[in-house]
């Protein structure tokens, strides 16, 4: 899209759901290629990326696994990729119990989930393990939850993060969070969360709380607010506050206006997304997305970028 150079992309899905796997039970089955040519590129021929994953469920329990790779010059023209010359593992675990005989308590959760990132070489580079060892649903609909998260990562030069740098080397740290939401069938409804711990083996906290009201069944607005602080020991705290605003307008179940507006005072900016979804037939969706973005100057807000998008899907059964 940005130049005259030659460049194509090919990809395929496989998708497979069994609801009566072992008689009573599902399975989920799914798997994905994708190739890259640009003209230019310093490996000639495809680049590719591929994945797999598999879902068993039931009533109570929940085991997922999946793998994905990227390789190193896999570069669509048109898209973004997050990061290339990767392998992906991912593993989860969940565990729900259903109280019908409990009054006050609908469910509980009981969750694990680890992922690990290596190279195409196989040489580790990050993890990520999240462990939830309660998160309670009341029969109100609130929910109270606990989880803690364990990372590790391998960084292979010196960065800057958030104005301060930081050496290559192996980092491990730990991060523990206490939240609790109440019920959305409610006109007004809102969160509260604290998370303690560290980022980059640097301490740190978070604290938020949002409100969302709902005084027309159509209309759905709220406000987000956040605080997040890290003491760094090479650099100057950190702290990062950031606000948002969300709108959403239902004309109907098909179609529907969802509105997003944040700011950070780390960027001093502000971004507005907007998008229309309209399902004009069954599995078959029309988005418009128009999003903004505005720099706090001394003399007011001036426009950064500006950018729309028009996607058309549709499906054919046969």
């Amino acid at each position: 899209p940005r130049s005259d150079a030659t460049s194509f992309s090919l990809g395929a899905d496989y998708q497979h759901q069994n609801s009566e796997f072992l008689e009573k039970h599902n399975l989920l089955t799914k798997a994905w290629v994708l190739g890259s040519y640009l003209d230019g590129d310093n490996n000639s021929g495809m680049e590719g990326a591929y994945g797999a994953s598999a879902a068993f469920w039931n009533r109570d329990i929940l085991l997922y696994g999946g793998f994905s790779e990227v390789e190193e010059n896999f570069n669509p023209a048109m898209g973004y990729v997050f990061r290339d010359d990767f392998r992906k593992y991912v593993t989860h675990f969940s565990y729900n119990p259903n109280y019908d005989d409990t009054d006050w308590l609908q469910t509980s959760i009981h969750e694990y989930g680890f992922e690990l990132y290596t190279d195409t070489s196989n040489n580790l580079v990050d993890t990520k393990q999240r462990f939830q060892p309660v998160s309670l649903v009341f029969a109100s609909g609130d929910t109270i939850s606990f989880e803690s998260n364990h990372h590790t990562d391998r960084p292979k030069q010196s960065f800057t993060i958030f104005g301060a740098t930081l050496p290559s080397r192996k980092y491990e740290w730990w991060n523990h969070t206490l939240s609790f939401n109440s019920s959305s069938k409610r006109k007004i409804s809102g969160n509260l969360g604290i998370s303690r711990g560290a980022l980059y083996e640097s301490p740190g906290t978070r604290y938020g709380a949002g409100l969302n009201f709902r005084i027309w069944k159509k209309f759905l607005f709220g406000v987000d607010y956040s605080v997040t602080t890290i003491d760094w020991e090479t650099a100057p705290q950190t702290k990062l506050k950031a606000a948002t605003g969300k709108a959403t307008i239902n004309f109907s179940p098909d179609l529907f206006i969802s509105n997003l507006i944040q700011y950070d005072n780390a960027s001093d900016s502000v971004g507005i997304n907007s998008r229309l979804q309209w399902e004009y037939k069954p599995g078959a969706k029309l988005f418009l997305v128009v999003n903004q973005s505005y720099l706090d100057q001394k003399t007011g807000l001036s426009l950064q970028g500006y950018g729309t998008a028009l996607k058309l899907g549709t499906m054919f059964r046969f």
